[in-house]
């Protein structure tokens, strides 16, 4: 008898003398009473079984997307291994994946390190009790056999113990990179590679009963049968007992509990994409939700983020599991987070991610689907998110539950000291359960006084964290202290300059493809404040960027090569460039570069002071425009308030001495209050940078002028 038919063999119940007989197809003598209520024993292979005739995420309908998620444990045992033995190897795995099957495309390769980083336990049961939760909590192709055996009125329990991960930092991987033992047909068919692997230890066992089973009753089934009539054995890989003994201090996974549970698969790119700096300076409520964010601000660069999970294709859904599947109400999955009611939904059904979403409304005050406005209220927001985060032992929802703690629940409230400490405490829960974008969060936090406990020092241990865990912001935000340092307002070192340190976590980071990483680095070299000035190291990595289509690398690279510092003079190709980018894409650094051709007449260029003056005060927050403009409007005898607000910029912008004092000066001289208050913020900046700068320490620390009326007070600023 084969195995499809044994699973449609079904448990024929005669109630005509109060015992269950079991009635098998095949013959064989009956059951006894409590043989005949224990389902059948199969192995994983006969519950998971091969193909998916009824269509769903395993059918031949579905479509692979950019970003995706799927257990693995349906894999053959080889090609499971295969992955492992890769990934020891500092091999890629490059797959041909199309949502319904995975091929392992063995001598396609690409060289890359994965990290290992720790987590809490996170015990999880999948109840696969209908063909839709099966399809769509089992990816590969291989959901038949479990849908057969629920046909039978059998339900499936997989249980998932997962104690760490190991990732690559690649954000992308481009074909032209991918190389074949044998040539390009090696990497015939590559479409993903695999970013990371969720690894622990899995089990799965079948019941009759109503009742979810615990994870650790799913593992004693598995490995030797259940003593309870409603529960059959399946199989197991690894020992739960033994994922116990794991720890968040471990750099590798406990024995028999490492093996992969779920891959994370990402797109191989044809070409690199275009980089643009769409969430610079992204706070709470911009575009990526994170806590104080500023690491990118000034910058023409995309800040990526590791951690981001991007929505799944139009019409689909992340189920349980976290493939993308069509949305069933037989499943659980995450919902997409523009319709507050199915996010409330599927919170209701456990999903945490999808209590997030829900919360998000009231943390924010959004509209949901078909235009409902849902009315901005935190505390809500904040009972639905702390369950969250205490439970989830990956850090889901805890900066989220952060954001809402110091959300004033009016316009204009101060946010309680109580509620700073709570927000503290949830992001260090969620950076300890290895939740990168908590540790990016937590790490700004105690940075800076009106957020947190200003202690920068420890915020460095954060965004190192963070790092480790494939945040690209917390890689800038660590690289950038480290290399500049800090002091505080009264110029004492708060946390010493680690130029070394600094320069090689933002060298690893520009090397897993954060364009954002190597334009920090490149700036530092060019302008030579914060580290030797290396024009030579900085043209190979504008290079390495233009190469990859970035339009910050080709300018910066344009820059360099107008005069030939550190590469080959192209004067002509550079100023082709810097107008291209200009006139066309108002690139701001392209239109400082004009202003440069402009100003001195570079490259076959007309000298144009006028011009050059409207181009470095359109765009004085650009590299130092601010200092060309008042030196230029200086050199012309133009007017003096101008001179001196364009010497302020550069003085915070540049962090130029010289400049704070020219301006200082100025309005030391005027009468008005206000101008006042401005020399003496002036000042205070030499003082800070320049702490042995006497005569600018003394000034601020003569008494602070008066305002009418006001004592003390600082006088409204002039329209």
């Amino acid at each position: 008898m084969n195995r499809r038919a044994l699973s449609r063999t079904l448990l024929l119940l005669s109630f005509g003398t109060g015992a269950l007989v079991l009635a098998n197809a095949c013959g064989g003598k009956p059951k006894t009473p409590s043989e005949a209520v224990r389902p059948g024993e199969t192995s994983a292979k006969d519950a998971l079984g091969h193909g998916n005739p009824d269509g769903g995420i395993g059918s031949a309908n579905c479509s692979a997307s950019d970003d995706d998620h799927a257990l693995i444990i349906d894999l053959p045992d080889n090609d499971r291994r295969e992955i492992e033995e890769m990934v020891k190897t500092k091999r890629v795995p490059i797959v041909k994946y199309d949502c319904a099957t995975l091929t392992i495309l063995k001598r396609c390769n690409l060289e890359a390190t994965y990290e290992y980083t720790p987590i809490s336990l996170d015990e999880k049961v999948i109840s696969l009790d209908n063909a839709d939760s099966a399809s769509a909590n089992i990816p590969l192709g291989t959901a038949g056999g479990v849908k057969a055996s629920i046909a039978t009125g059998m339900k499936v329990d997989l249980a998932l113990a997962q104690v760490g991960s190991k990732r690559t930092k690649l954000q992308l991987v481009e074909r032209q990179t991918l190389k074949g033992d044998r040539g390009a047909q090696d990497c015939d068919g590559a479409s993903h590679y695999i970013y990371k692997l969720d690894v622990g230890a899995w089990a799965l066992a079948q019941r009759t009963g109503a009742a979810v089973s615990a994870a650790a009753e799913v593992f004693t089934a598995s490995a030797s049968g259940d003593s309870k009539s409603n529960r059959s054995s399946g199989k197991s890989v690894g020992k739960l007992e033994n994922c116990k003994n794991a720890s968040d201090k471990d750099t590798a996974a406990p024995d028999n509990c490492g093996t992969p549970i779920s891959i994370d698969l990402r797109r191989i790119e044809e070409k690199a994409k275009e980089a643009h700096g769409d969430r610079q300076g992204a706070g709470p409520g911009g575009t990526d939700g994170r806590i104080g964010n500023d690491t990118g601000r000034g910058s023409n660069a995309t800040v990526t983020n590791a951690s981001y999970v991007p929505p799944c294709p139009e019409g689909k859904v992340r189920a349980e599991a976290g493939a993308c599947v069509a949305p069933s109400p037989n499943i659980k999955y995450i919902c997409r987070g523009d319709d507050i009611e199915d996010c409330k939904a599927q919170c209701e059904k456990g999903v945490p991610e999808s209590c997030v979403k829900e919360a998000l409304f009231y943390s924010w005050g959004m509209s949901s689907k078909g235009g409902t406005k849902v009315e901005r209220d935190p505390a809500k927001a904040i009972a639905i998110l702390e369950p969250v985060c205490q439970k989830s032992t990956s850090g889901k929802g805890c900066t989220e539950l952060a954001q809402a703690y110091t959300a004033p629940s009016k316009p204009g409230q101060q946010v309680s000291d109580e509620n700073k400490k709570k927000a503290n405490n949830a992001l260090e829960l969620g950076c300890k359960r290895s939740d990168p974008r908590s540790c990016y969060a937590l790490g700004e936090f105690v940075a800076h006084p009106l957020l947190g406990v200003n202690d920068p020092e420890r915020s460095v241990y954060w965004w190192d964290r963070g790092c480790k865990l494939g945040d690209h912001m917390s890689c800038l935000a660590a690289g950038r202290i480290l290399i500049e340092g800090r002091k505080n307002l009264e110029g004492v070192e708060v946390v010493k300059k680690d130029t070394a340190r600094g320069t090689e976590i933002l060298e690893q980071s520009c090397k897993t493809n954060n364009p954002s990483a190597c334009s920090m680095l490149g700036r530092y070299l060019t302008d030579g404040k914060q580290m030797k000035k290396d024009p030579k190291k900085a043209a190979d990595l504008f290079k390495y960027l233009c190469d990859k289509k970035s339009t910050f690398g080709c300018v910066e690279l344009a820059l360099l090569q107008l005069t030939g510092e550190g590469t080959e003079a192209k004067p002509t190709e550079a100023r082709a460039t810097l107008e291209k980018f200009c006139n066309e894409d108002k690139y701001s650094t392209a239109c400082y570069g004009v202003g440069l051709l402009s100003e001195k007449g570079l490259a076959g260029a007309a000298p144009n002071k006028d011009k050059a003056l409207q181009l470095f005060t359109q765009y004085k927050f650009t590299k130092d425009a601010s200092l060309h403009a008042a030196q230029l409007l200086e050199s012309t005898k133009g007017d003096p308030g101008k001179i001196a607000t364009m010497y302020r910029e550069a003085c915070f912008a540049l962090q130029d001495v010289p400049s704070c004092k020219k301006a200082a000066v100025f309005y030391e001289k005027n009468k008005d209050d206000s101008d006042d208050w401005q020399a003496r913020t002036l000042y205070a900046n030499v003082c800070r940078l320049e702490p042995k700068d006497k005569g600018a320490c003394n000034k601020v620390k003569a008494p602070p002028p008066k305002a009418a009326g006001k004592p003390g007070a600082p006088p409204k600023p002039k329209k």
